[in-house]
């Protein structure tokens, strides 16, 4: 039996683009969790839910790392 731990990422996209834009960022980088993430397993389901047509660019990166 693998004892590997393994991870679900589950993200409400639009919630957290809107936080950080009213906190006056620009964009941001979810490198850093997918850092934190690989060090404590393997990461089996990535989702990011959110009304895509307000994020077309933020969906291009997501999908490119």
């Amino acid at each position: 039996m693998n004892d590997e731990e393994r991870i679900a990422l589950l993200l409400d996209y639009e919630n957290l683009a809107i936080g950080a834009r009213e906190s006056g960022y620009e964009g941001f980088d979810l490198s850093a969790v997918n850092s934190a993430l690989a060090d404590r397993g393997r990461v089996v389901v990535r989702r990011a839910y959110g009304d895509w047509n307000l994020f077309d660019n933020d969906r291009r990166m997501l999908v490119a790392g």
